[in-house]
């Protein structure tokens, strides 16, 4: 069964929230080893198809000791490339509406903490999810849609 997530232009930039984890095989190990609790941050992540994969705010995640990947070098609009790594992380973007689309294994790039400056997002979500679904943006009324 298609799902759709529904999502406002803020800024004028598309925002939608996102839960990350990490990945459902590290969410195990947290959930069974003291104090049994897995973290979890909800953020704005910027929908944007101009990145080739989805990048947050290293300062989300460091504090939960994730096996780090591989190191990666992102470039970021009009900011000089920056150096981080990947983590498997999984994403759940969430609409006002409760509807939900989860990726339970993404490898996430990150960038120093900071390096979206002022920004209301976070993260981003690139076209390693954006591919796998249909993604519309309605510019006069400030909507926006994915549909998968």
């Amino acid at each position: 069964m298609p799902g759709r997530l529904s999502f406002q232009v803020v800024q004028d930039r598309p925002l939608i929230e996102v839960e990350v984890k990490p990945s459902l095989s590290f969410q195990q190990v947290f959930a069974s080893n003291a104090p049994h609790l897995v973290p979890f941050t909800k953020q704005l992540f910027l929908v944007d198809t101009g990145a080739s994969f989805c990048v947050i705010d290293e300062s989300l995640v460091a504090n939960w000791r994730l096996p780090k990947n591989n190191p990666v070098i992102v470039g970021s609009g009009t900011q000089i490339s920056a150096a981080g790594w990947r983590y498997d992380l999984s994403l759940k973007l969430r609409d006002s509406q409760g509807g939900c689309w989860i990726h339970n294994l993404v490898p996430v790039a990150t960038v120093q903490p900071g390096h979206f400056g002022a920004e209301v997002f976070t993260g981003i979500i690139g076209m390693d999810i954006l591919k796998q679904a249909v993604f519309n943006l309605d510019g006069p009324s400030g909507s926006c849609s994915l549909t998968w």
